[in-house]
């Protein structure tokens, strides 16, 4: 017999996350999640990066893991998200950024393009699909995409110093595999669960 999947939709908003989670998520009568049951949950997130470790919580509540998963799962969550938000829908480049944490106005500017049109009404959508064995989370955003083959090389020497720039690569030694999509707005992490 098949197991069906079950489908949950989570919508972020300005208020508390936490309220805007579905009441019935699958558990066993310890409280504890069910891992034998295939999930997949969907999620909008708005783009609010001072609040990217409530999301990474609320994504990873889902099931009940390994310490080491969840803290390999979350780094990943954490860089991509921020990633999404900041240089995706809040269209701040890798350049721009450096700029500003060194010149220290990274905090203003990081605030004006959230409160500025088009960007403030820009949101976050992550689909995670949990198995027994394994999870995919897909990030998109909702700005131009970046060409993802010409990264900065964080472990080059002239990069080892700058205050950005490692996200991608701290993501993917997190993960069993990231890839994104031709335009660069949306990418896709498999984890293998303990």
């Amino acid at each position: 017999m098949a197991v069906g999947l079950s489908q949950v939709s989570i919508m972020g908003n300005k208020g508390p996350l936490r309220d805007t989670r579905p009441a019935q998520l699958p558990h066993k009568e310890s409280g504890t999640r069910l891992r034998s049951q295939p999930l997949v949950l969907t999620h909008r997130f708005p783009t609010e990066v001072h609040r990217v470790g409530e999301l990474v919580d609320i994504l990873l509540e889902a099931r009940e893991l390994d310490p080491k998963d969840a803290q390999e799962l979350g780094l990943a969550l954490r860089e991509l998200l921020l990633n999404a938000m900041e240089h995706g829908n809040l269209e701040i480049t890798f350049e721009a950024k450096s700029n500003a944490l060194q010149q220290g106005s990274w905090k203003r500017i990081l605030a004006e393009r959230s409160t500025s049109l088009p960007y403030r009404s820009r949101e976050t959508h992550v689909t995670a699909h949990w198995t027994p064995d394994c999870v995919a989370f897909t990030i998109a955003d909702q700005g131009k995409g970046f060409d993802w083959r010409a990264l900065p090389d964080p472990t080059d020497p002239d990069n080892l110093l700058l205050d950005n720039g490692r996200g991608v690569l701290l993501a993917r030694l997190s993960v069993d595999s990231l890839t994104y999509n031709e335009a660069g707005n949306v990418v896709t992490i498999l984890k293998r669960l303990r």
